[in-house]
């Protein structure tokens, strides 16, 4: 019986210690040469991004970032889940708080939905230039 025990606990156990990179609890590896950082979400009281394209927290494809020039479309990764999404940068990126704390991408209500951390409001993220 108490081996019984003990081969359930390791069963339960194992996958979730081998299954994830524990500095960034990673269920998926980052592309070579991508930029990994926390995403955050916002919506913007602006009409406007920084660019002049109107806002809109319904749009998955405006982003906010701090090392990418306007109009750069990138695919951003959540590293927990493996989802992907074609994004553009329209906006400057988070405020220089945030980059401290490590995040240099900001996405809107419906990109972060889609990415599935709309919840939690941060995520651990690789993000790439997207090569058409």
């Amino acid at each position: 019986m108490k081996f019984v025990l003990i081969l359930i606990g390791l069963l339960v156990v194992a996958p979730a210690v081998f299954a994830s990179d524990p500095e960034t609890n990673a269920a998926c590896p980052p592309p070579p040469g991508a930029l990994i950082t926390h995403a955050s979400w916002y919506d913007c009281c602006n009409l406007r991004t920084a660019d002049g394209t109107r806002f809109n927290p319904k749009n998955p494809r405006i982003a906010a970032t701090v090392n990418f020039p306007y109009g750069t479309e990138l695919i951003v990764t959540n590293l927990r889940n493996c989802r992907r999404l074609r994004t553009v940068s329209h906006d400057r990126g988070p405020a220089r708080a945030m980059v401290r704390k490590g995040r240099r991408i900001d996405l809107t209500r419906a990109a972060a939905r889609i990415l599935g951390f709309l919840a939690e409001g941060t995520a651990p993220v690789s993000v790439v230039v997207a090569s058409n």
